[in-house]
This record gives C-alpha cells, sequence and structure tokens, in this order.
C-alpha cells in the first residue's frame, strides 16, 4: 500500500504513510445516510423525544443512545442495514417509506397535495 514499510515481526513499526490519491477520504463527504430526515420527521409525529426513541429501539435489541439518534437524524452517523428494519419497524412503515423520494416521486406528491389543496377549497 503506498510507499509503506512491510510489518516483520518482533520490530515495532511506527511510521507515517501515504494514502494513494486515488482514495477517497469519507469523512469530508458530509451526508452519511439518507435516512436523516426522515426518522426526525417520523419521531416527531409520534410525538417522541430522541431518547424516547432510543429506549424504543433498546428494547427491540440495538444498544443505541439518544446522542447516535441525534447523529443519525443530522446525518453525520451511517445506519446499518438491521438499524434501518429497526427504525422501520418502530415506526410502523416499510424500509422504502423511510428512504427519501426520487426527484421525480418527490414532485408527483408535490403535485398531488396541491391538487387536494384546491379541490377542498
Amino acid at each position: 500500500m503506498g510507499n509503506c514499510p512491510q510489518f516483520k515481526p518482533g520490530i515495532p513499526l511506527i511510521v507515517k504513510c501515504e494514502i494513494p490519491h486515488k482514495m477517497k477520504n469519507y469523512r469530508n463527504l458530509g451526508q452519511r445516510n439518507l435516512i436523516g430526515p426522515s426518522v426526525r420527521k417520523f419521531r416527531n409525529e409520534l410525538a417522541l423525544s430522541q431518547s424516547a426513541l432510543a429506549a424504543t429501539l433498546q428494547r427491540k435489541g440495538w444498544n443505541v443512545s439518544r446522542d447516535a439518534i441525534a447523529s443519525i437524524e443530522s446525518q453525520t452517523r451511517r445506519v446499518s442495514d438491521f438499524e434501518l428494519i429497526l427504525l422501520a419497524q418502530v415506526f410502523k412503515m416499510t424500509v422504502q417509506e423511510l428512504l427519501p423520494k426520487s426527484g421525480l416521486e418527490a414532485k408527483a406528491l408535490e403535485f398531488a397535495t396541491r391538487l387536494e389543496r384546491v379541490g377542498s377549497n
């Protein structure tokens, strides 16, 4: 890997290795999940605090903290498939419903919502 020396048993290896320029630094990409805004939205709809949501998820077997829920909602923490499934179960919805809509789906939903408003006036 790059210009890193080979490890040899019995010899301490304390060196600074250069990372090849083609490798991405994922810490600088910003968003680490797609469902953060949905988690916040559905949690608020259920009138749950972040602590209450964490406690509910803990009862389902996920050792999660309030801080982890905050990080998910702010999209600074990754969400595994197992965690995604548990979140969907707690919110009583499918995993697909937690994921953001594509551009076309979102526009169609927005249009349908506007039609409903016009029709009710």
